[in-house]
């Protein structure tokens, strides 16, 4: 008897068997990834005697498997959005008061703005959210300040984004050579440069007070927002920065960003 079509059969049983077990197992895996959603709390408040009006835009997630997880980041944004404001809040009543201003105080009211920008989800297992706080206090313009919190999806906990790195490596230095390289021939070439050099190398100096709440992950490596008048002027606006993991991957702490 012919052996060589029932090895063949059995050959190809395993092989099929074996792709749909690791499928099963990676769907499962990853389908924490595809219920996760986000509703927009939107609610606003103004106040005539302090003279300010806010508006509050955040999201509220649903979806995470581990709901006391889900709690958890849900109640720290909502903290955050109010932790903001209320430090406005407490400005306005010496930026906004005009009220010994009489008939040259100004009619316009102080503005801040709480606002939803997107969010990322990295390995299934960190969520980067992303906001905009925008402050109105008078001048040519506002002020938007962006911040990056980074969360663990199945504890619910903050993530320090400098946890991924190896302690004691010299992973702020190689992240602000490859920021200043990546921004200076994005804004410092073509006929009208955006910025110089010397701004460029100062925004991004490695040093916490350039790389504090507004880094976070993305699958395709660690994003970082540099704010306005950090990197550039104003009209330039914020400026994005995604270094890929691979180039960073000697300093690296979380082997799951490389998968």
């Amino acid at each position: 008897m012919n052996k060589k079509p029932i090895i063949i059969f059995v050959i190809i049983f395993v092989f099929l068997a074996t792709g749909f077990i690791s499928f099963y197992f990676y769907k499962e895996k990853n389908s924490q990834l595809f219920q996760i959603s986000e509703k927009i709390i939107d609610f606003s408040e103004e106040s005539k005697q302090d003279n300010y009006k806010i508006s509050y835009k955040y999201p509220e997630f649903s979806g995470i498997k581990n709901e006391a997880a889900q709690n958890k980041i849900n109640e720290s944004i909502k903290n955050s959005a109010y932790f903001y404001a209320d430090k406005f809040k407490s400005d306005a009543k010496i930026n906004c008061d005009f009220s010994g201003l009489g008939e040259y105080a100004p009619s316009w009211m102080c503005e801040f703005d709480v606002a939803f920008n997107d969010y990322k989800i990295t390995a299934n297992e960190i969520l980067s959210v992303q906001m905009e706080y925008y402050q109105f206090t008078g001048g040519a313009h506002g002020n938007t300040n962006y911040v990056i919190t980074n969360y663990d999806i199945k504890t619910g906990e903050k993530i320090d984004w400098r946890q991924i790195f190896l302690m004691n490596s010299d992973f702020f230095q190689k992240i602000s050579e490859l920021s200043f390289k990546n921004l200076k021939e994005k804004l410092t070439t073509g006929e009208t440069p955006l910025s110089n050099d010397e701004w460029i190398k100062e925004g991004t100096a490695p040093n916490e007070e350039n790389y504090n709440t507004n880094v976070g992950f993305t699958e395709n490596g660690l994003l970082i927002i540099f704010q306005q008048y950090q990197v550039a002027p104003y009209a330039a606006g914020p400026q994005e920065v995604i270094i890929p993991y691979q180039n960073i991957e000697n300093f690296l702490n979380l082997s799951v960003l490389l998968q």
